[in-house]
Parts: C-alpha cells; structure tokens; sequence
C-alpha cells in the first residue's frame, strides 16, 4: 500500500516540478526534466538497460 501511495506522491511533486521546469523544458529537451524529475523511474530504467548492455556485450 505504501508503494502506491508513494507513487501519488511523486505524481504531485512531478507536476508542481513540471511547472518550475517550464522555462527550463525551452532550453532543454522535455526527455531531460522528467528524468531528473523521476529517480525512482530512471534506476528502475537504467538497471534493465544495463543488464541488457551487459549480456550484450559479452555476447558480441
């Protein structure tokens, strides 16, 4: 229950970011703000993305 509720959580502090990161998303590509924004979304990302590489590379 509390990985749900922590999810909203980030969803909120993700939209008031969205607001403060408006001037900023101009300067810099809207793929960078929301991944600052989202650490939890991005380990989570970058740990498959890292488990595929590795087998990857090995493998070639």
């Amino acid at each position: 229950m509390s990985g749900h509720v922590r999810k909203r959580s980030k969803s909120a502090g993700r939209r008031e970011s969205s607001q403060v990161v408006g001037p900023l998303v101009a300067q810099q590509p809207s793929d960078k703000p929301p991944q600052l924004e989202e650490p939890p979304s991005e380990n989570q990302d970058t740990i498959p993305a890292q488990d595929i590489e590795g087998e990857g590379a090995p493998v070639a």
